[in-house]
């Protein structure tokens, strides 16, 4: 039992969980979406975020909600990832209909060349050219984002001469004005 003060009011609040696992309290799975907006970062992938990351989320929920059982656990972590994935649509969403958003897309001038292959041929060779563009460009290795990384591997363009994929240089321009209005 957690007893909870609202507005002055102590109340307490009996945290159960149906056979499956799913929690019944509102104020729970409130207080548990905050806490994953505020732990896990918006950079990163939700599928992708990190097991022991997520473990230490659910101890603190344990400890807080004096949660006994370790049932719960694998629901938790699913709804961590449809919180955290709702928050991040819900941010660009929001950012797009901004001023800040407006007046950002007129100073953008690259747009990614695909060839033929689309996105899928860029997701094929990304293996090959992220390395090239990761040695050469030193900002690129705390790209953790795989939107952010692709539509930087459909920006680049291999250099006939080396024969190594480059950025030129409006991409780069473009892309660090995305990275400093915290767009990626």
């Amino acid at each position: 039992m957690l007893y909870l003060k609202r507005r002055g009011n102590r109340r307490s609040i009996v945290l159960n969980f149906d056979e499956n696992n799913i929690p019944l309290t509102k104020e729970f799975m409130s207080w548990f979406g905050m806490l994953v907006q505020h732990r896990i970062s918006i950079h990163i992938d939700m599928c992708n975020v990190d097991k022991e990351l997520f473990k230490n989320l659910w101890l603190e929920t344990k400890m807080t909600w004096n949660i006994e059982t370790n049932a719960p656990e694998e629901f938790m972590r699913k709804k961590a990832v449809k919180i955290g994935t709702n928050f991040r649509s819900r941010l660009v969403k929001e950012y797009l209909k901004s001023e800040k958003a407006k007046k950002a897309t007129p100073i953008k001038k690259f747009i990614p060349r695909l060839g033929r292959g689309g996105w899928k041929g860029i997701e094929k060779k990304k293996d090959i050219i992220w390395p090239q563009l990761e040695e050469k460009y030193e900002f690129l290795k705390n790209i953790k984002n795989h939107r952010s990384k692709m539509y930087l591997l459909g920006c680049s363009i291999q250099n006939k001469e080396t024969k190594l994929y480059e950025l030129p240089p409006s991409a780069i321009v473009d892309f660090k004005i995305l990275v400093n209005n915290c767009l990626i």
